[in-house]
């Protein structure tokens, strides 16, 4: 299975680069909307959405739970359930809400390879790894 996104430059004279990735992602009713993401390295989760997808959705509340930020703080994230369609598959995964802009968790991309053009308007390609023997 491959992924593609893109890397978008973000700013004026010296601009960030940000790598894109479109998710697939639905409710309990299975209806799926394509949420655009940006890829962050840092987030070992699974899903992160606002709260604006989530009603959208409308996803099903679990509870909270714990997560320690880039800081070093541990804050507590209201956990939702949802599904996605990865690999060819629909598979169910933990969504946390978030104020910021939606994120693909370093678990959906578990066992996959993440390789990108470093420059604006280049691709970003999420590919499966074969299995270790």
């Amino acid at each position: 299975m491959t992924v593609r996104g893109r890397v978008d430059a973000i700013g004026g004279d010296f601009p960030s680069l940000q790598y894109r990735l479109v998710v697939a992602v639905a409710g309990p009713r299975r209806v799926f909307r394509e949420v655009e993401t940006t890829i962050d390295t840092g987030f070992t989760g699974w899903l992160a959405l606002p709260i604006d997808v989530i009603r959208e959705l409308e996803l099903t509340r679990h509870g909270q739970r714990a997560a320690r930020l880039a800081s070093g703080a541990v804050e507590l994230f209201d956990s939702y359930g949802a599904l996605i369609s990865w690999d060819e598959q629909v598979r169910p995964v933990p969504a946390h809400e978030v104020g910021g802009e939606p994120l693909p968790g370093m678990r959906m991309r578990l066992d996959y390879r993440l390789t990108a053009e470093n420059r604006a308007g280049g691709a970003v390609i999420i590919e499966q790894l074969p299995p270790v023997r």
